[in-house]
């Protein structure tokens, strides 16, 4: 059956129902299904196809109740279709629209998912459109950085996206003739490195959550195959390597694909901590047929170009030292990277936060390398009496340069959203003696050797204005990570750092929108988040912390100076403030506005009290229910402020506000 709409179509959504149609898929699905309702993209212009076995043990035929008037839902049950590549398969021979998305059941779509991946596709012309992902796996790489709109597999790290849940052009994959291999372990890496290979363009869209992830979802068909049956993961990523080799030219487009399979789908597998996870026999199969694999296919000349720590279990692989391989991830399983902040502050509406990285050992020791007759050799605590005798001579690792392939990444994932966004960074990296003398003290000779760690240092720059992939961030809260990668480490920890006057900064308002932003050490734990528009912190009660003065304009107005920072082209925001408690509480129209002075709060007129001295509470959001802190007493005087006295509490304790609130303000009086 091949749906009569035609060309008039834009877009198929297929999705492959697989397995039991019991109430949990039933409900994950209608979930996905409202998603498809919801979009933005006129209904003519799209479908939804679900696509299940006719074998079920439970047929789909009480499903019709999702599609609503059946209008843009359809159901087709296919014969001799048991997973989820085979539906895949029978989704693309029905589909009516000009491109394809292939839509697992547990993963709903944001609203303008559609629209916007549809609207690059024709723009660019594009046979493959990658979309941003929320959710456990985030889909958080060097891919997604920034929107994409013209690349391929030459140009952009591609593989770091293998799962098949894309956008396609319907026509491409035809004329390829590139479909799903049913019952394949690696089903998703097949198709889609047979796509990245054959397709002219591909967009990267980064700056909107496309898809919403349940977990579980969203990783390549088969990505577990490794662990719970080798031989066929093995079989199957063989087929891999053949299918880059014939899709390539000798040259550095292969060395860079077939280095990329022999980093992330072998030695990775070797490290820590899948290879501990793995029983034994099971350990046993996927390691001499891996090292079978490697010998076949992964030329040698890939070595040289690894970090330290994948040579040595490259070199271990070689020797066939699956003891020591284990014994090596059993060392390396309680490495960290520490993330310390040693200062923090706004520059021209960004913030601005100093940090320092390093791995380090379970205890905090650093890892180190070990300078010896000039050249440089990996941490004895890693590779030091490992099984089957020494790895080197002298039983030592060489490294090379150590500050090869040291690198970071700042993020700050949104927490409501549970989406990543890239942090610009300046870091250097930089080698410091453990033992704090000068790295150019002296010179090293065969007698001599020192101990030393891996550092990087520098500024990441947050700009709420385009921290989403050029656009701004929404109200949320914001929590800082960094990734560090050093002597082929990475590790992934939150920012932290010690309470101090440098690592203290002010709200700050910022942007055309006046967006108000809270930079705070979140709980448990000590480390940096934003709150942006008073998520969970209002800005009232940190005023109160700080303290806020009084000043007086020309005008002869009186107003509130804020402990508040302004952006270079912040905007004037409307606020509301309130007088006196209760029901007898007086509302007052505000505006917080940047001047050369700093950030004031002014007030307006006709405000409907008697004379006397109110509390006086701040409002960004009036409709929110939180209980309000009062940041200032007011003095009303013929329905006018006549003077405010602001709070002096820069050293007042958060837990003591609450005490104060009902005690500090004078009561009110009459005159």
């Amino acid at each position: 059956m091949v749906h009569d709409q035609g060309e008039s179509m834009k877009v198929s959504v297929v999705v492959p129902l697989v397995g039991s149609a019991g109430r949990s898929a039933v409900e994950r699905l209608q979930r996905c299904v409202e998603s498809l309702l919801r979009q933005s993209m006129p209904p003519q212009d799209y479908e939804f196809l679900v696509v299940a076995p006719a074998g079920m043990n439970a047929p789909p035929a009480h499903l019709p109740r999702l599609s609503g008037d059946g209008s843009r839902v359809r159901i087709h049950q296919v014969s001799d279709a048991s997973d989820a590549g085979a539906l895949r398969n029978a989704g693309l021979a029905l589909a009516g629209g000009e491109y394809v998305l292939f839509v697992d059941p547990g993963t709903e779509l944001g609203r303008e998912a559609l629209a916007r991946m549809h609207a690059l596709a024709v723009r660019n012309g594009s046979d493959v459109v990658l979309g941003k992902a929320s959710g456990p796996l985030p889909g958080y790489d060097g891919l997604f950085r920034r929107t994409l709109e013209r690349c391929d597999v030459e140009d952009a790290p591609l593989f770091d996206a293998l799962d098949a849940g894309h956008l396609f052009r319907r026509s491409f994959l035809m004329d390829a003739e590139i479909r799903f291999v049913e019952g394949h372990p690696l089903a998703d890496q097949l198709v889609m490195a047979q796509a990245y290979l054959t397709a002219k363009t591909v967009t990267v869209l980064s700056d909107y959550p496309c898809y919403v992830r349940a977990p579980g979802d969203g990783e390549p068909a088969g990505s577990d195959a490794w662990a719970e049956r080798p031989l066929a993961y093995v079989t199957g990523l063989r087929d891999l390597l053949d299918t880059l080799v014939a899709g390539t030219e000798p040259g550095d487009l292969r060395d860079r694909l077939l280095g990329w399979v022999l980093r992330t789908e072998i030695l990775d597998r070797l490290s820590e901590p899948g290879l501990l996870s793995l029983p034994e026999p099971r350990r046993e199969e996927f390691f001499h047929a891996v090292r079978a694999l490697a010998a076949d296919h992964i030329p040698a000349r890939l070595h040289p170009g690894l970090s330290p720590t994948h040579r040595l279990r490259a070199a271990l692989l070689e020797r066939g030292r699956l003891d020591a391989l284990v014994e090596f991830a059993r060392r390396c399983r309680g490495i960290k990277s520490q993330a310390r902040l040693a200062g923090l502050r706004w520059e021209d509406g960004r913030l601005c936060a100093d940090v320092r990285l390093e791995i380090v050992h379970t205890d905090g020791s650093p890892v180190v390398v070990v300078e010896r007759d000039g050249r440089f050799h990996l941490d004895p605590a890693l590779v030091a009496e490992l099984p089957g005798g020494p790895v080197d001579e002298g039983d030592v690792w060489e490294v090379g340069d150590p500050l090869a392939g040291t690198a970071a990444e700042a993020m700050v994932r949104d927490r409501d959203a549970d989406v990543w966004w890239p942090v610009p960074a300046r870091l250097l990296a930089s080698v410091e003696p453990v033992d704090g003398t000068p790295v150019d003290a002296a010179p090293i000779d065969a007698a001599r050797e020192r101990r030393l760690r891996v550092v990087l240092a520098g500024t990441l720059a947050f700009d709420p204005r385009t921290l989403a992939c050029g656009a701004p961030v929404g109200r949320g809260v914001y929590d800082v990570s960094v990734s560090m990668t050093a002597l082929g480490f990475t590790r992934r920890p939150r920012l932290g750092g010690d309470r101090t006057p440098t690592t203290q900064a002010s709200p700050a308002i910022v942007g055309g929108r006046a967006v108000f932003v809270q930079p705070y050490w979140s709980r448990p734990g000590g480390h940096l988040s934003l709150d942006v528009e008073e998520r969970f912190r209002t800005l009232g009660r940190e005023l109160a912390t700080r303290g806020v003065g009084s000043a007086r304009g020309r005008d002869g107005r009186v107003r509130l100076l804020l402990p508040v920072v302004a952006g270079p082209d912040a905007a004037v925001r409307d606020v509301e403030v309130m007088l006196g408690r209760g029901p007898a509480a007086s509302r007052v129209p505000a505006r917080i506005e940047p001047g050369v002075d700093g950030v004031l709060l002014s007030f307006g007129d006709g405000i409907g009290l008697p004379n006397g001295h109110y509390p006086l509470t701040l409002h960004i959001d009036p409709s929110d229910q939180r209980p309000a802190v009062p940041i200032a007493t007011a003095t009303v005087r013929s329905g006018r402020i006549a003077r405010v006295r602001g709070t002096p509490y820069a050293q007042t304790p958060r837990r003591g506000i609450a005490r104060l609130r009902g005690s500090w303000m004078p009561r009110q009086t009459l005159q």
